[in-house]
Order: C-alpha cells, then sequence, then structure tokens
C-alpha cells in the first residue's frame, strides 16, 4: 500500500485565556509516513503550529470576539482534511485586590495580561473599616 496523507486530527479541545487560545487535539494515523507538522486554523490569519506535540498557542485575538479553529496535519504526502471546527472566546483574566486594610477598604480590580503583567482598570471603596 502507498503511503497516504494524514488523517484528520480529532477530538479538538480548547481553552480560552486573555487575547490567546491554546488549543490540543488527538493525533491521527499517519498515512505511512510520519507527521511533520500540525497547523491550527481559523482561516483569518490567527494560527500556531506544532511538530510533536498535540497542542499549540494562539496569540495576538481578541477579548469577547469568537474564533474558530480547526486543524490539519502533515506529512511528507501532504496535508490532511481539516479536523471538526472548536470556537473559542477569548477573555481577559481579573484580579481584585483588598488594598488599605488599616482605613476605608478599597478594591482595586487589576486585568492580568497575556504577558503577565496587570493593568489597573477600576477601583471602590466599600466604606468598611478593615
Amino acid at each position: 500500500m502507498s503511503p497516504t496523507v494524514p488523517g484528520s486530527p480529532s477530538g479538538l479541545a480548547v481553552e480560552a485565556g486573555n487575547g490567546q487560545a491554546i488549543i490540543s487535539w488527538t493525533a491521527p494515523a499517519d498515512g505511512g509516513n510520519p507527521i511533520t507538522s500540525y497547523t491550527a486554523s481559523d482561516g483569518q490569519g490567527h494560527t500556531c503550529t506544532a511538530t510533536t506535540i498535540t497542542s499549540c498557542i494562539v496569540t495576538g485575538l481578541t477579548n469577547g470576539q469568537t474564533y474558530t479553529f480547526a486543524v490539519i496535519a502533515t506529512n511528507a504526502q501532504g496535508a490532511s482534511a481539516p479536523s471538526g471546527p472548536v470556537s473559542v472566546n477569548p477573555a481577559a483574566t481579573f484580579l481584585f485586590v483588598n488594598e488599605n486594610t488599616n482605613g476605608p477598604n478599597e478594591v482595586r480590580n487589576h486585568q492580568i495580561n497575556s504577558d503577565g503583567t496587570t493593568t489597573l482598570v477600576g477601583s471602590y471603596s466599600t466604606g468598611h473599616l478593615g
């Protein structure tokens, strides 16, 4: 039997992050030649690639927007058909910090950025001591 393109990846799963998505999948049959790469794409220019692992991270996404990704596998014979689609809606992660514990209580809302830094996005005072 002659080598063929690989089968389609299956079992797609996605985890939303702040401006990013982590996409994972199950490897398909290789078609007789080892799989050399995987590419996850939404068809709109948001992609990530992997060689030997079955996950990758797409960055540069807009929080609150829905993206639909599919994955292809490639071997020496060519590329597979796309996997079934999976959708994700990235969202910012927030951290609430209770500050000024010796006076009126102030809670500050920090957004955790994709690079690990934080940005103050709001605060309010509870008016309670301690």
